[in-house]
């Protein structure tokens, strides 16, 4: 078939600074070094302040540049490039095998809208592997390609990029933690349906520029290792006894045949590793000669010529930091060394299949390995000299449960019911405590840092319970577009009964003084129940607002029901919206804020009621939802310390269906069908998420 390459490494580098014959020359005898067979270049241009005017002051200027070199024979067939330097695609063949080569350079501003543009153009070139390489000047994930973990670059530029790339197919070749103090911005993609050729990636040391190079080593689509039969193989009888059974698998007529025809027939036939040649603990300085030659590492034959296969298998990183391996190849040996790798787990599968039927490695067999001084003999129960038994672990991921979110109306019913109650106690509770609350003539107000500073603004509680208002109305919009508006409101009912349950008793423990000399109470109604009942059912038709006239009692301080709603209704708010709608959180986070800020205006709480009603709020709405979105947090055992809360049991009930995260996903309350969603000019695409976002 011709030239048929066993690996293709591809090497990325922004050359920024290497704008002079004389480095450039050096660029290209490195690369050659390094065996690179594709390279991606980035910013190759000259700049006006940056061409040699010595020589022509007409010398050719851009504002961009990027290069495709090869050192592979490839067969270009297409190019399309920008002439502005910013993009360049190739598409031919290496091998007989379709490839399409792309190097980017990315403007520093409005990257996503570059990318897209460019792979949307991509799209319509690209046939066979597509490879694309290049600088992207923003960090896709800036928790592991910045050191600081944050970027500059706006958060919906970033998930623009990643759409681009997802549907392109393309996936980043390279999972690692932060390299060194830099920010990595380049990058090499593949196609998802090539990503199992990967061997390995790496990030290069900052030698020629001041950029970082990416490199990439993977497998050729076409490259098959020679099959080649040794025939002292056929002196054996167990090698020949398993050659003959496998022929079996072609012919019915082979029972009988000799040793040579056999092997001449199994050429032919042989395409799966049913048997196997001499392992390469038993090669001799020949066998390593022949097969570092098949392997296309021609420059270790003179280091190797006196290693046989024993060495060859003892070969550490340390040994190639020392002449004369140290100066054969410029990647320290670490192509080579993963073929040793692979060579060891092949002779340790050999050993242990064939060797271990009675306690033996190879019956009646005795390999001599004079020239390094020692001979490997079979032993019961043990392993050639030099080796010893090991156990492979093989780590298995936990099979993934599938999700399910099941509407379950009747225990959402029963969590509105629970919420129901306990608004009503917590309104017959404020009533019994109005009772106890001492007046004004004889208890004076506690002292207040907040008071001490600010006056009392009149005005200010009614700012507080019309941003409560908004914000329970923007809660409920949402709610009503929400899919899993069961699930949802299941867990608000659950969250507010518990709260207003708190409130309650903290009410009760602890009756504080009126905050201010501006509250008119009612008057106290000392046994009178059916005045009180009157007052208790004035107060839940007027939601317990001060700004409908329902609310007129005192004493429900510790802690702020009002501060309560306020953020409940936030913090519902921003976690089952879209991330993209930060306008959206931004308007209700200062709702929230300027509402709780009103209420100390108004000195109509105490600071420490505020306080603690935010504590609570926040770590409830948090510890329920940590362990609604865990699955192994929905079950009692002793190292769950969150299982020892008293509602445990009643979130169990509730939660036990739901497996997984709730999505915030939309849909209409009423499905119907829009005249013009139709149309051939209408936007039929659809994205789905493809980072957690936290």
């Amino acid at each position: 078939m011709g030239y048929t390459p066993a690996r293709l490494t591809y090497w990325s580098n922004n050359v920024r600074g290497l704008n002079i014959p004389e480095r450039r020359s050096h660029l290209m005898r490195w690369l050659w070094a390094a065996r690179a067979s594709v390279v991606f270049l980035q910013e190759t241009h000259f700049r006006n302040r940056d061409a040699p005017k010595l020589e022509n002051r007409r010398f050719p200027a851009k504002k961009a540049g990027v290069a495709i070199l090869f050192t592979t024979q490839f067969q270009c067939t297409a190019i399309q490039a920008d002439p502005n330097g910013r993009y360049l695609f190739l598409k031919g063949t290496i091998a007989e095998h379709t490839y399409t080569f792309a190097s980017l350079y990315s403007p520093n501003r409005k990257q996503h809208a570059f990318i897209g543009r460019t792979l949307a153009k991509l799209g319509s070139f690209r046939e066979g592997q597509l490879v694309v390489a290049g600088d992207l000047n923003l960090p896709l994930e800036p928790r592991l390609d910045t050191s600081r973990g944050f970027s500059t670059v706006p958060a919906h530029c970033l998930r623009a990029t990643l759409r681009s790339l997802h549907k392109m197919g393309l996936v980043d070749c390279y999972y690692s933690a932060v390299h060194a103090h830099y920010s990595r911005i380049d990058y090499i993609f593949l196609a998802q349906e090539y990503l199992t050729l990967l061997h390995g990636t790496e990030i290069g040391t900052m030698e020629q520029s001041d950029h970082a190079p990416m490199i990439a080593h993977t497998s050729s689509l076409l490259f098959k290792p020679k099959e080649r039969t040794d025939p002292p193989l056929l002196l054996l009888n167990h090698i020949l006894g398993n050659w003959r059974s496998s022929m079996m698998c072609f012919s019915t007529h082979l029972t009988g045949l000799e040793a040579t025809v056999l092997c001449s027939e199994g050429e032919h036939t042989q395409r799966s590793p049913v048997w196997k040649m001499k392992t390469a603990i038993h090669w001799s300085q020949k066998e390593v000669q022949t097969w570092l030659l098949d392997k296309g590492l021609q420059e270790y034959c003179e280091a190797f010529h006196s290693v046989n296969g024993q060495a060859l298998l003892r070969l550490t990183e340390n040994d190639f930091k020392k002449t004369p391996l140290s100066r054969v190849s410029s990647d320290n040996g670490q192509q080579l060394l993963e073929m040793i790798e692979t060579l060891k787990i092949e002779n340790h599968i050999e050993e242990h299949k064939n060797g271990h039927a009675n306690g033996h490695l190879v019956p009646e067999t005795k390999i001599s390995l004079a020239d390094h001084g020692f001979t490997s003999k079979a032993k019961k129960n043990g392993m050639p000299n030099g080796f010893t038994k090991e156990m492979i672990r093989i780590p298995m991921p936990e099979p993934e449960r599938s999700q399910s979110f099941p509407d379950e109306w009747c225990k959402t019913f029963l969590a509105f019911l629970y919420a129901l109650c306990c608004f009503i106690f917590t309104t017959v509770m404020i009533s019994i405590v109005h009772e106890r609350v001492p007046s004004k003539a004889e208890e004076a107000p506690l002292p207040d840092v907040f008071f001490d500073h600010f006056h009392r603004v009149q005005w200010a509680f009614s700012i507080c319970e019309i941003n409560g208002m908004i914000l329970v109305g923007l809660w409920l919009i949402q709610w009503i577009f929400l899919k899993h508006k069961s699930i949802i409101s299941r867990r608000f009912f659950c969250i507010v009964g518990t709260l207003y349950l708190y409130r309650c008793i903290t009410m009760y423990v602890t009756t504080l003084p009126v905050p201010g000399m501006h509250f008119n109470c009612s008057p106290k109604l000392s046994g009178n129940w059916e005045a009180q009942s009157s007052r208790i059912l004035k107060m839940i038709a007027g939601g317990g607002l001060s700004i409908t006239g329902s609310h007129t009692m005192c004493g429900d301080y510790l802690y702020s029901g009002h501060t309560v709603m306020l953020t409940l209704t936030y913090m519902f708010i921003k976690e089952y919206s879209t991330r993209r709608f930060w306008w959206y959180h931004w308007i209700c986070w200062s709702l929230s804020v300027v509402g709780i800020f009103c209420i100390l205006l108004a000195h109509d709480h105490y600071t420490v009621d505020v306080v603690v009603a935010y504590y609570i709020t926040s770590r409830t709405f948090w510890s329920y939802h940590t362990m609604a979105n865990h699955q192994v947090l929905k079950e009692a055992s002793p190292a769950n310390l969150l299982s020892r809360v008293w509602w445990f049991k009643a979130f169990q009930y509730f939660e036990k269906n739901v497996n997984g995260v709730v999505p915030r996903t939309y849909q209409l309350p009423i499905s119907w069908t829009i005249p013009w969603a139709r149309l051939p000019f209408s936007r039929q695409v659809k994205y789905s998420r493809l980072v957690n976002e936290t």
